[in-house]
This record gives C-alpha cells, sequence and structure tokens, in this order.
C-alpha cells in the first residue's frame, strides 16, 4: 500500500523499511519474497546509484486492488464492527502512540553511537 500512495510508486529501501518499522534484514526479505511473486522489484534509485528502490509492479498494483475490498471487508467483520466508538478512540490513541515509539526506537537504534574518549 505504501508503494502504491508512493510517487512513482516507488520508495528507498530505507525508507520503505521506516515507514514499516522494519529492520532492514526484514525489508530484504520481504521485498525478495514479493519480487519472485512479480508484485514489486528492486532497482537502483535513479539519484544515487549506492542505493536501491522498492518499485511497485503493474502486477502488484492489481493484486493490491483486488485484495483492497476483501481485506477491509475481514478488518471490519473481525474488529472494527465489534467496537464502539470510544474503544476506536482508544485503540487508535494505543497505535498512535505505540507507532511513535517504533519509529522513535528504529532511529536510535539506527543513529551511530557517539564517540567517546576522542581529546
Amino acid at each position: 500500500m505504501l508503494l502504491s500512495e508512493a510517487p512513482g510508486q516507488r520508495l528507498r529501501m530505507g525508507e520503505l523499511a521506516d515507514r514499516l518499522v522494519f529492520s532492514p534484514s526484514r525489508l530484504t526479505y520481504q521485498i525478495t519474497t514479493m519480487q519472485k511473486r512479480g508484485l514489486v522489484a528492486k532497482e537502483a534509485c535513479p539519484a544515487d546509484r549506492r542505493g536501491s528502490e522498492a518499485v511497485l509492479t503493474a502486477a502488484g498494483l492489481l493484486a493490491l486492488r483486488e485484495a483492497a475490498p476483501h481485506h477491509l471487508r475481514s478488518a471490519r467483520t473481525h474488529l472494527i464492527d465489534d467496537l464502539d466508538d470510544a474503544e476506536i478512540a482508544c485503540l487508535t490513541r494505543v497505535f498512535e502512540r505505540l507507532g511513535r515509539r517504533l519509529r522513535a526506537d528504529r532511529t536510535a537504534s539506527s543513529t551511530p553511537a557517539d564517540t567517546q574518549g576522542a581529546h
């Protein structure tokens, strides 16, 4: 879904990992699996050949469009329809807070440690 909404239906691998709160190795595994199914391609970044981008293929976009109504119906049936407005608001607050923490943890773990003892 993130790729379908991105400009050119492509994102740098690092940015995609950050948005999904995935480790780089987990994202690489997922992208490789999706490549084998023809849903995404992995291409060199046009602006920086050292980096790579995940690119949604036409087959991937079609699969997403076909799955969306079924996914929405399933989520509503198994989760949303049984909750009242107060419960949905509570879940929203919880998931937003957890998402902020996960993103902060991910950013902190990818930041190089400060050099200590340099004089």
